[in-house]
């Protein structure tokens, strides 16, 4: 008998090819390790262009064009996603990894209603109990959708942002996931809806044991619900661990500037702070030596 792996999803040494300008190449993820529990959530954090989201989409299967791995695994219950054949990646994302991206009306056909997409869905999980939509009332309620009846009749383009997150989290539920990794899923929310959205996918991850991997631009609140967060700066992690750890004593002057960076509704456009160059030269020494081959890389994701 197979023995069960201590963690859901362990990423081990990910380095990652990409192509850039000019039809050259560069590095988007350097050595990045890291494991997340079965009903933990770990949130990745840092700027744009840092590399937490060229890790998810590694994770879920859609990498981009011309995106490689060079070295690393990603195991998923043991399984090495990287190993795994394209049909195999595509029945996961229909099931046990289920994705919540930023952007979500883009995903979908504006005209298709809530109905149609939801009986794709459910064709798709291969739940066949839901083949009658009477067995879809639960499923709304968890997602705190109180009217399905009404909703069902909408086409996808004339939902709020938040309702469509709220689906998609339906969706996941629809096909039993294990894993729900959301890639900037608040991006496009205003602060309330961010709350209700968050407040949300921990009830779920509480009530249904599932891990969460999330990517945020910003650190402001995520003690409020993250186990743990990784701190990404050019394409690996600078610090990871406890999220009250790294809020409230950092190891690095990156983290700790890069917390202030986020906005508050009392800033004015003069007060925001920025992250110093004597910050980022040290986050940059200190991803870079990690990456080298010569040196055997920290467990900074523990």
């Amino acid at each position: 008998m197979r023995e069960e792996p201590t963690s859901l999803l362990e990423v081990k040494g990910l380095t990652v090819e990409r192509p850039e300008e000019m039809g050259e190449r560069g590095i988007g993820l350097r050595n990045v390790s890291l494991s997340l529990g079965r009903d933990e959530i770990l949130v990745l954090a840092g700027e744009t262009g840092c590399g937490k989201s060229a890790l998810v989409r590694m994770v879920v299967g859609l990498p981009g064009p011309g995106v490689r791995a060079l070295d690393g695994e990603i195991l998923f219950d043991g399984r090495d996603l990287l190993k795994l054949r394209s049909r195999d990646r595509r029945k996961l994302r229909r099931g046990e990894i289920a994705a919540v991206g930023r952007g979500v009306h883009e995903q979908f056909n504006p005209e298709r209603t809530v109905r149609r997409w939801l009986r794709e869905a459910v064709r798709l999980s291969g739940n066949r109990e839901l083949d009658d939509e009477k067995k879809w009332s639960d499923f709304f309620y968890r997602v705190g959708i109180v009217e399905p009846e009404r909703i069902l009749k909408r086409t996808m383009g004339d939902l709020s942002s938040l309702v469509v997150q709220r689906l998609m989290l339906m969706r996941a539920l629809i096909g039993k996931a294990r894993l729900i990794v959301c890639d900037e899923a608040t991006a496009g929310l205003d602060r309330i809806a961010e709350r209700q959205f968050i407040e949300l996918l921990s009830r779920i991850r509480g009530e249904e044991q599932v891990a969460v991997l999330l990517t945020t631009g910003s650190l402001r609140g995520v003690d409020r619900y993250a186990d743990r967060v990784a701190v990404f700066y050019e394409g690996g992690i600078l610090e990871a661990g406890p999220s009250h750890r790294i809020l409230d004593n950092p190891t690095y002057a990156y983290t700790r500037e890069f917390f202030l960076c986020a906005p508050r509704i009392t800033h004015l456009p003069r007060e925001l702070a920025t992250i110093s160059r004597e910050a980022s030269r040290e986050a940059e020494e200190v991803v870079h030596r990690r990456a080298s081959p010569i040196q055997a890389p920290e467990d900074v994701a523990s």
